[in-house]
């Protein structure tokens, strides 16, 4: 009997009306399914018995839902989504996209769309509304169904989320409707619940509960007293109490407050009336807990790429071709351009890098927004026991020298420390405080590729030395040649409890990050390194994708049609954009379409970022790393790009390349421009219907419904919005959605209200519309913007609304064609580029801060001061040195010089190094060589024999690894049973009895383990001045 998970709540939508059973995309689509419905009672059946009839399947009321998938052919996790009693709302359609980012089917159920219900949160118990609140568990069961049909689906690990008054904690309490169900479900997380109704705390599943301490709605204690009923029950109950947070504290939309003065309330005398406030902080935490339940809970790792994790470039002659090459790191020097490291902390030809690592960071926080509270929004976190070269350097005190995590994911402000750099996704450090090293991954704009540098000696005397790392160690374990992070629920960090419990013992924080930090940081990473891990894809196509060595011009115009999609994607709306446009369909989609399958045939294999999760404290070794977890280990493709399917990624990567700040500045001197220039307008009008809500003490509250159309196209628009009239005007509030009949939908928006105004025999108010939160305005595909919406209703008497439940109105809906100047100026820009005037839309590496300046100076503006192409005062660069090979003229018989050189042909890249991370055992001469040789031989032999072994059965992950053999052209197969490797493994056997070894047999080493084995080389102690 297939079992699912439920974790129910209220997620988003894009509106696309079509069939999903074969969807590839990641694009939330609609889809219609069923409620489920009970069996019939024995009664019912004996009934029918006696009769004579049979009893003909019962089908459950019809349903929408917003359904979005991960890439790739699953089978996939999945969760069942159930909105609370105000129906969808504006956030929901950003969590549908985000679990399928997090690799779940999204499925979101709107249980109110097909029953036509309105107002459900002040008529929960009245009769007329029995369908819709007590249905909402068959909902959720019709989901569940619906999903065990999918091909993608894994039937035995689906989920369900629910809000507030929803069928929650009902679709698994053991008194629940579950028994007269076929499917089940495996785990539920339910977000400000009531409990009343599950007090008992029986469940069928493990259960998670995010509860506000000052709700005054569904209340938190209820819960409590739930959850120490679960300690005796069959599942636990993991609760988690905000103190100090509200109802609705994971709404955006909400705001700093509201109060729902109709709102049915058990909790009061009368019964009516709610409090709701957004606390981000505690949404962002709830968000992480949410992401780790489920990964534990519906086994996310159990998701395993359709391909073998052995796979390499050169494996399969007719296999997609990998976005980075895995047996060409590239030069260790950058080939052209300086990291994004190098550019923020050079000064006067050389490096600044500040002291201690505090004041270190300070300096990028320099070039970010704070949070409200004057928090950094610098993600921090701390790793004791990870998988990094450094990971032994502190052993034994790992707590007391924790390694720190720094990444920067959110975008410049205006600073007074110089010009504006880009580090959103595009600065890492690793900071390891014992060995007085910080590591680095810092992205290169232009060379579009991620760099890896060292720095040496940073410590209170040390002399700090940067250089440029090898690539080739560095791509061992960062195949995607980008950052890498684990996967949820990120146990090595200090999100872990018991690991934030360790930190804590030795002190309360490191490097101003507390021991015990909520787990928001290790998922804000992990989303950071996912985005990282796409930009070598995305300049590939825009570079390869749109190159014409023939017809430059064609070139040119590709990459153009692809920039104006990118404006009309970001500026307008959602991951949509005008694709009649001429340069987009003439150029864009012809060109990239050619090459792609001349260059690309089968595909484009993207690389992963993600390594498996670790849970270090739960082993006898916990610095050890099992072969398993290796980050070594070859990993498969994350997935697989098409012609088909991913043609479009290009233009929706690149444009997140463009800063916000840009697309506001951008959006504002055209509304301006229009406004001034009277740029052609064009009206929808048509019938509204109002319903008032409810007199409430501040004003009259009101539902407007309207359509309105025009007669010069065919396009209409669906509006939606709740107004409330207070002392003769309309106060600003969210609209509830916008609807085109091309299929575009907005949410997230709001109206600024306005006077209202008599007009002969009408009142009428102009409303202003703009994009919620980042106040820009509405765009359509094109670019062109909503000017306003002007309401209008009959005014029959002084009063400004009749007393009527329901009247009837107009709205007018008025667009303005305020685009037209970027059209102009990115055909200027293609013209200045056919006579090489510029070059934003060459084969250079696609730099959104660059080509927003030159499209800034085509239209007259002073272009932003953004950050960096003048390097001529930039430090030198320096490579980490490396020794000449040993000199095998020595007095050693063939066989040994024959091992010697096998040992450098595999290993030197690794192990030839002035670093004792990775042990540098081929740094030296010859004889200092042969010396550490026989220190190390017992483990180098325990690594050699992991090949005779099968994969699940290696304690340890292999030596030399798999990526080694691939670019020397060897498969594993070839090299298990070579010669060479049996005669080095007989070499190092030798050099273990020559220096005294007692176990010197694999079988031997196997049984003692690698972490009993003498350690390969003495740790160097440091000097008084960090040397």
């Amino acid at each position: 009997m297939p079992r699912a998970a439920i974790i129910i709540g209220v997620l988003g939508l894009v509106l696309m009306w079509t069939d999903v059973s074969a969807m590839e995309a990641l694009e939330p689509q609609w889809i219609s399914f069923n409620a489920a419905s009970p069996p019939p009672s024995e009664l019912e059946i004996k009934r029918a018995k006696a009769q004579g009839i049979e009893l003909e399947p019962r089908v459950g009321t019809a349903l929408r839902g917003l359904i979005a998938k991960p890439e790739g052919a699953g089978p996939f996790p999945a969760v069942v989504m159930i909105h609370d009693c105000r129906g969808v709302r504006r956030y929901q359609h950003e969590w549908v996209r985000q679990l399928a980012n997090w690799g779940y089917v999204a499925l979101l159920v709107n249980s109110f769309f097909t029953r036509h219900a309105a107002g459900v949160c002040e008529k929960l118990l009245e009769w007329s509304n029995r369908e819709v609140v007590g249905g909402r568990t068959f909902d959720a069961y019709g989901a569940l169904d619906y999903l065990t049909t999918l091909s993608y689906v894994d039937p035995e690990r689906i989920g369900v989320v629910g809000w507030a008054y929803t069928a929650s904690l009902s679709v698994v309490s053991e008194a629940g409707a579950h028994s007269l169900l076929e499917n089940k479900f495996k785990a539920a997380v339910a977000v400000s619940p009531s409990c009343r109704d599950t007090a008992s705390g029986r469940f069928t599943v493990p259960v998670l509960v995010l509860a506000a301490g000052k709700d005054d709605w569904t209340l938190a204690d209820p819960c409590k007293r739930m959850a120490r009923g679960a300690e005796d029950g069959p599942w636990p109950v993991e609760l988690k109490v905000y103190a100090d947070a509200y109802h609705g504290f994971d709404d955006p939309e909400i705001g700093d407050g509201i109060y729902l003065t109709n709102a049915y309330n058990p909790n009061k005398n009368p019964a009516r009336g709610a409090t709701l406030r957004y606390q981000r902080a505690v949404h962002e935490d709830a968000a992480a807990r949410v992401q780790a339940f489920l990964a534990r809970h519906l086994n996310l790792e159990k998701t395993v790429g359709h391909l073998s994790a052995g796979l390499g470039s050169g494996d399969m002659a007719y296999a997609p071709t990998w976005v980075i090459d895995p047996d060409n790191p590239g030069d260790d020097v950058p080939p052209v351009g300086r990291s994004s490291f190098d550019i923020v902390f050079s000064n006067n030809g050389a490096y600044d890098l500040p002291f201690p690592f505090t004041r270190l960071i300070e300096r990028i926080e320099q070039q970010l927004p704070r949070k409200r509270s004057g928090y950094s929004t610098l993600k921090k976190v701390l790793i004791p026991l990870g998988r990094s070269l450094q990971r032994n350097t502190a052993a034994p005190e790992f707590f007391k020298y924790p390694r720190v995590i720094v990444a920067v994911d959110t975008e410049p402000v205006s600073t007074t420390h110089g010009r504006l750099i880009l580090l959103k996704d595009r600065l890492f450090l690793g900071y390891q405080e014992k060995s007085q090293v910080i590591e680095v991954i810092s992205y290169n704009e232009s060379a579009a590729r991620f760099e890896f540098q060292v720095v040496t000696n940073y410590g209170p005397e040390g002399k700090p030395q940067v250089h440029y790392a090898s690539r080739a160690i560095c791509t061992s374990c960062h195949q995607n040649a980008a950052p890498i992070f684990p996967k949820a629920a990120w146990d090595e960090t200090n999100g872990n409890r018991g690991v934030a419990a360790r930190l804590l013992k030795e002190q309360p924080a490191f490097y101003g990050v507390a021991a015990n930090s909520p787990s928001l940081a290790p998922a804000a990473i992990d989303n950071a390194t996912d985005r990282a891990n796409l930009f070598s894809a995305y300049q590939l196509l825009w570079r390869q994708g749109c190159s014409d060595d023939q017809n430059p011009a064609r070139a040119i115009r590709c990459r153009a049609g692809a920039f104006a999609a990118m404006l009309q994607h970001r500026l307008g709306a959602f991951s949509r954009f005008d694709k009649r446009a001429p340069l987009y369909k003439d150029y864009f989609v012809p060109l990239l379409s050619k090459n792609w399958r001349k260059r690309w045939p089968r595909g484009l294999y993207i690389p992963n970022p993600n390594i498996p999760n670790r849970e270090p404290l739960l082993t006898a070794t916990p610095a050890a790393v099992p072969a398993e977890l290796d980050p070594l280990n070859t990993r498969p493709p994350l997935t697989t790009w098409s012609v088909d399917r991913d043609l479009n990624r290009v233009i929706l990567g690149l444009a997140e390349f463009i800063p916000e700040a840009e697309l506001r500045r951008l959006d504002t001197y055209l509304f301006g421009h229009g406004l001034k220039t009277g740029a052609r307008r064009q009206h929808f009008r048509g019938p509204c219907k109002f319903t008032r809500q409810g007199r409430l003490a501040a004003g009259d509250l009101f539902t407007v419904a309207c359509h309105m159309s025009s007669e010069e196209d065919s396009t209409a628009f669906d509006l939606v919005t709740d107004v409330l009239i207070e002392a003769g005007k309309i106060t600003s509030r969210s609209i509830n959605s916008l609807v085109i009949t091309d299929g575009t939908l907005f949410t997230g928006l709001t109206h600024s209200g306005g006077v209202i105004q008599p007009n002969g025999r009408h009142w009428v108010v102009n409303l202003d519309v703009s994009r919620g939160r980042s106040g820009r305005h509405v765009r359509l595909l094109s670019g062109t913007a909503v000017a306003g919406i002007q309401i209008r209703w009959p005014r029959t008497t002084d009063e400004m609304f009749p007393q009527e439940e329901q009247f009837t109105g107009t709205a007018t809906l008025t667009l303005m064609d305020d685009f037209t100047p970027v059209n102009d100026a990115i055909s200027a820009l293609v013209q200045q580029s056919d006579k090489k005037r510029v070059h934003v839309f060459s084969s250079e590496p696609f730099r959104g801060t660059k080509v927003m300046q030159a499209l800034f100076s085509q239209l007259g503006l002073t272009p932003t001061d953004w950050c960096c192409d003048d390097l001529t005062n930039m430090p030198p660069v320096n490579v980490a040195s490396s020794s000449a090979p040993a000199d095998l003229n020595l007095q050693v018989s063939l066989k040994e010089k024959a091992a010697v050189r096998s040992f450098y042909r595999y290993c030197a890249t690794c192990h030839r190094t002035p670093s004792n991370s990775p042990p540098n055992f081929l740094y030296g001469d010859a004889t200092q060589v042969r010396i550490k040789l026989a220190q190390c031989a017992p483990r180098i032999l325990f690594r050699l024999h992991m090949w005779q072994l099968s994969a699940d059965a290696r304690p340890k992950s292999p030596m030399p690894p798999a990526s080694v053999l691939r670019s020397a052209r060897l498969s594993e197969e070839l090299w298990r049973t070579s010669d060479e490797l049996a005669h080095l493994k007989q070499y190092v056997t030798e050099l273990m009895g020559l220096s005294g070894e007692s176990t010197s047999h694999p079988e031997e080493l196997m049984a003692t383990g690698y972490e009993n084995t003498p350690g390969c080389l003495p740790e160097p102690t440091k000097s008084a001045n960090g040397n």
